[in-house]
């Protein structure tokens, strides 16, 4: 699978496996962080929510809550954990 991102004003093509493809089967919103590379950006306004690091190359601990309807979003404490292949995925490849 991929998908474009622009990143100040270069284009990166995300390169996606199969495999974290075919194990996201919760995924409520089509695979926006994948489909919709315009509105894709890192910060505050991104449609995926911003890493902070990753436990254990399993659950990546976000910065902001996003959205609170993901099946792949858990609270830990004060802090949320994704656990969703394709978001781990693009974050172990990319650092985004």
């Amino acid at each position: 699978m991929r998908a474009e991102r622009q990143i100040k004003g270069c284009i990166m093509n995300l390169h996606i496996s199969d495999e974290a493809r075919g194990k996201t089967t919760k995924c409520p919103y089509d695979f926006i962080c994948l489909n919709d590379a315009k509105k894709l950006v890192c910060g505050e306004n991104t449609l995926m929510c911003a890493p902070d690091k990753v436990i254990n190359e399993q659950y990546l601990f976000i910065k902001s809550a996003g959205t609170n309807d993901c099946p792949y979003k858990m609270s830990f404490g004060f802090s949320h954990i994704c656990h969703c292949p394709v978001r781990l995925e693009i974050f172990e490849r990319y650092s985004i």
